[in-house]
C-alpha cells in the first residue's frame, strides 16, 4: 500500500501530483494563468465577477435558439458575435445534479474502475495495481504500470492513461487550430499522415466504447483541437467535453485563486484531454473532474439565445468592445467562495465523495483571443449569461 501526504495533492486537481511532475509530464497546472477578474471597464461588475439582472425574459425551452440567425448578422452596441453557432436541441433541458460514483470511499470500488479502464484500453485486465491513500488512511488512487500502459485513476473518478509520451505543451509549437472534427484536410503526425477526422473518430471510439464504463453516463465530443509540434514530435491535442443530450458540461478549465483574490468566482469543469501521434490509439488521456448523474429536473421555460444576447446588450459597459469568435449552451455551475486573500488547502475540501453539485444551462460567449496558445485554448475568456437567471459572469484569462 502506498501513501501519499495532503500537502502533495494540488487542491481540485486531483491527478496531477508531484511525481508526475518530475517525469515531465504537464497537467492542469496550479498557476496563476487565469484570475477571475472583472472587466475594469465594466459598469456592472461590483462584487469582482458578476451581476443580477433585474428584468429578464423567458421563452419556452423549444424556442431557445429562434431567431438567432438574424441576432447574428444584427449589428451589436459593445461587442460583435461570430458568424454562426452550434444549434442543439432544447425541447429535452434540465437542471442537473452531479457526484461522483465512489461516495463511500471503497478501495474495492477505485480498483475496480481502475481495472475497468486497463481493460478498455488493452482488451484486457491487469494484475498488480496499488491504492494510494491519504494521510487519514483513506483510499485515494488507483495505480498501475508497466511496459505497456500506465493508469491512474482517483476517488473523484479522474483518469490518466498513458501508452505513450505526453509533449509539454506548454513549451511547443501549434501548428494549426481546427474547429471542425470532420475536417479531411490532410495532417503530419510522427505515425504517418492521416485526418483530422480519423483522428476524431478514432478518440471517438476509444473514449465513447472502448471506456463506456468509465464515462459516466455521457457523451464525450471533441471541443478543442490542435497540431502540434514536440521536440520533432508531431502530433493532434483534442479537449472533449462531456455531454449531456448533446449539450456540454462546462469544460474550460477555471481560474485559479491569486494571492490578493477576497471572493473567488470560479466553475466546476469536465474535461478529457487527449494527445495523440498517430490514428491508430491515443497515447496520452487526461479526464479531469469527471461526474456522473445524481438527479435531472426539467426545465420548462428560459432565457433564449436572443434574450442572452439583448441583456448583455444592456449590462455591458458604453466604453467597453467585445469581440466573440464563438457562443454556445453549456451545463455551468458557478460557485463564490469566501477566501480572505489565503490559497485553499487540500485537505479543506477535496475529500468529500458525497458531495453534489448543481449545473444549469448557460450561454457561454466566448471572447477571441490567440488561438496558437495553449493557456488560451484551454482557459478561454468568457462572459456567461445564465439562461435562468439571466445573471451575467465575466471570465478574463489573465
Amino acid at each position: 500500500m502506498k501513501y501519499i501526504e495532503l500537502n502533495d495533492l494540488i487542491p481540485g486537481i486531483s491527478m496531477e501530483y508531484k511525481n508526475h511532475i518530475k517525469r515531465g509530464i504537464v497537467m492542469r497546472k496550479l498557476l496563476p494563468l487565469i484570475t477571475a477578474m472583472a472587466l475594469c471597464s465594466c459598469s456592472f461588475i461590483d462584487d469582482g465577477n458578476t451581476k443580477s439582472v433585474e428584468s429578464v425574459e423567458y421563452v419556452e425551452t423549444k424556442d431557445s435558439y429562434k431567431n438567432y440567425e438574424a441576432v447574428l448578422n444584427e449589428e451589436h452596441s459593445g461587442f460583435t458575435l461570430p458568424d454562426s453557432i452550434d444549434v442543439v436541441d432544447t425541447n429535452e433541458l434540465y437542471v442537473i445534479t452531479l457526484g461522483y460514483t465512489n461516495t463511500e470511499k471503497s478501495e474495492d470500488k477505485l480498483r475496480e474502475n481502475g481495472e475497468l479502464l486497463i481493460k478498455g484500453i488493452c482488451g484486457e485486465s491487469k494484475d498488480g495495481g496499488n491504492i494510494v491513500t491519504t494521510e487519514n488512511g483513506d483510499p485515494f488512487r488507483y495505480e498501475y504500470s508497466d511496459a505497456d500502459i500506465e493508469c491512474l485513476y482517483d476517488l473523484f473518478d479522474g483518469y490518466i492513461i498513458r501508452t505513450g509520451s505526453m509533449p509539454e505543451l506548454d513549451y511547443c509549437n501549434i501548428n494549426e487550430v481546427f474547429t471542425d472534427s470532420t475536417d479531411e484536410k490532410t495532417i503530419e503526425l510522427s505515425g504517418g499522415n492521416t485526418t483530422v477526422k480519423k483522428c476524431c473518430d478514432m478518440i471517438y471510439d476509444t473514449l465513447n466504447n472502448k471506456l463506456s464504463d468509465v464515462k459516466g453516463g455521457f457523451e464525450l465530443l471533441p471541443k478543442r483541437i490542435c497540431s502540434y509540434d514536440s521536440n520533432g514530435e508531431k502530433g493532434l491535442f483534442v479537449l472533449n467535453a462531456f455531454c449531456f443530450n448533446k449539450i456540454p458540461i462546462d469544460y474550460s478549465l477555471s481560474p485559479f485563486l491569486t494571492e490578493d483574490t477576497k471572493t473567488l468566482v470560479y466553475y466546476l469543469d469536465a474535461s478529457s484531454s487527449v494527445y495523440i501521434t498517430n490514428d491508430k490509439s491515443p497515447d496520452y488521456i487526461n479526464s479531469v473532474s469527471r461526474f456522473v448523474l445524481k438527479d435531472k429536473k426539467k426545465i420548462e421555460k428560459m432565457v433564449s439565445f436572443e434574450g442572452a444576447v439583448d441583456i448583455l446588450e444592456n449590462e455591458l459597459a458604453d466604453n467597453l468592445y467585445l469581440e466573440f469568435d464563438d457562443a454556445e449552451l453549456i451545463y455551468t455551475c458557478i460557485k463564490t467562495d469566501e477566501t480572505d486573500g489565503k490559497k485553499h488547502d487540500a485537505s479543506s475540501y477535496i475529500y468529500d465523495t458525497t458531495v453534489t453539485y448543481e449545473f444549469e444551462p448557460t450561454w457561454c460567449f466566448y471572447i477571441k483571443q490567440d488561438s496558437k496558445v495553449e493557456n488560451d485554448l484551454k482557459h478561454p475568456s468568457t462572459v456567461r449569461v445564465n439562461a435562468l437567471t439571466g445573471e451575467i459572469t465575466v471570465m478574463l484569462n489573465k
